[in-house]
């Protein structure tokens, strides 16, 4: 994205925004209002103002801003102004930009259909929606995800009930269930039984063994709204105070390894949420995701393993893979979903030409593209 969009636009696109979306007659703001959700200073709010007031553009009123006492200066479009914007507004969407994803993969497109999408996943996390006044005032192309994610915090300071997440942590969005969904119906009875014993709990298993799907389907099935996170955030992230059921957290640190050795295999698990979490936040059952194997002895820890036998086979079968080789794919595998998601991204003439090879070198060329994949 470059400079095409200025700081009078970015005024002008806020102040139709912030009236009614079917009449698009406009609304009002303050010049703390526009600095926040136009990404000007305010000491420079002024200046973008200045030449809008002059074209006849804005006009200049006063009146009460939510949250202040007296009567302030407060700007709005001009007949002429709504005009202006919607044009600037049909504008932005022909614009082309470029970002990257949560997931980490490159997206083009307009800048209104990109916000949107934007905004779906940020809302999906319970995090602040973008207004396009804002987000226009990054200014480039190339966008990154954390530089979304500081936009979606600015938005957030202007909340008084905002809850954080501390330094070191930061809140994502879980990825997409893959196409072909196993059921696993004793194991997320087994989750479902483990969450509802314990304030504080871990599913553990290889990478690929299906944790995160495990708990996706359990939270979308048993309408538990959860609130993601992993480590890795370089800063505190605020979040609104909606209402979670379940805090999910990836990678995070709870196995106490010296009770390990002590105890002889009893993982004895810690909650790593100290006092410089919110209350809030403290308080909301936590369940942890590890990659590993656990020999446990308790009941909050709960391993994950493959997929039975009978259910794999037959899976690798229904997609095209002839049965020999799907018996030897489940062994070198040891029945993990992740095997079968790979087996679903290969085209069917792939699959099937397999069958042309000896067991030993298709099995051989599968698990190189496996490997590849991870």
């Amino acid at each position: 994205m470059n400079t095409t969009f200025t700081s009078s636009d970015r005024v002008m696109l806020h102040l139709l925004m912030k009236g009614d979306r079917m009449d698009r007659t406009g609304g009002k703001a303050d010049q703390d209002d526009i600095a926040a959700n136009c990404g000007i200073g305010r000491t420079h709010v002024p200046r973008a103002l200045k030449p809008l007031l002059a074209d006849g553009l804005v006009e200049e009123s006063r009146g009460r801003a939510p949250g202040r006492a007296r009567r302030v200066k407060l700007y709005s479009l001009t007949t002429r102004g709504i005009t202006a914007a919607l044009a600037l507004r049909e504008r932005a969407n022909e614009f082309v930009i470029e970002w990257i994803d949560d997931h980490g993969r490159s997206e083009k497109g307009s800048c209104v259909d990109a916000l949107r999408r934007i905004n779906d996943r940020l809302g999906a996390s319970s995090r602040k929606r973008i207004p396009i006044s804002l987000f226009l005032a990054l200014g480039r192309k190339g966008i990154g995800w954390e530089e979304i994610l500081g936009l979606s915090s600015s938005v957030h300071r202007k909340t008084p009930d905002t809850l954080w997440i501390p330094e070191g942590w930061k809140q994502i969005i879980p990825p997409d269930l893959p196409p072909h969904l196993i059921e696993r119906p004793s194991e997320l009875a087994e989750l479902l039984e483990l969450m509802e014993r314990n304030e504080v709990c871990v599913i553990a298993g290889d990478e690929g063994a299906g944790k995160t799907t495990l708990v996706q389907m359990l939270c979308g099935r048993s309408g538990l709204r959860a609130l993601w996170l992993m480590r890795g955030g370089d800063r505190e992230y605020l979040i609104d105070p909606g209402e979670f059921d379940i805090m999910v957290m990836v990678g995070a640190p709870m196995i106490d390894i010296t009770s390990t050795l002590i105890g002889g295999g009893r993982a004895e698990l810690r909650d790593p949420r100290d006092d410089e979490w919110p209350e809030d936040l403290r308080s909301i059952p936590l369940l942890g995701i590890l990659e590993g194997r656990l020999v446990v002895t308790g009941n909050d820890v709960m391993s994950l393993g493959g997929l039975g036998r009978e259910v794999f086979v037959g899976k690798a079968v229904e997609m095209g893979m002839p049965g020999e080789l799907a018996l030897e794919y489940y062994s070198a595998t040891r029945g993990l979903p992740a095997a079968l998601s790979y087996l679903a991204e290969l085209e069917p003439s792939v699959l099937s030409g397999l069958g042309t090879l000896d067991t030993e070198a298709a099995l051989m060329s599968l698990m190189l593209g496996l490997r590849s994949r991870s």
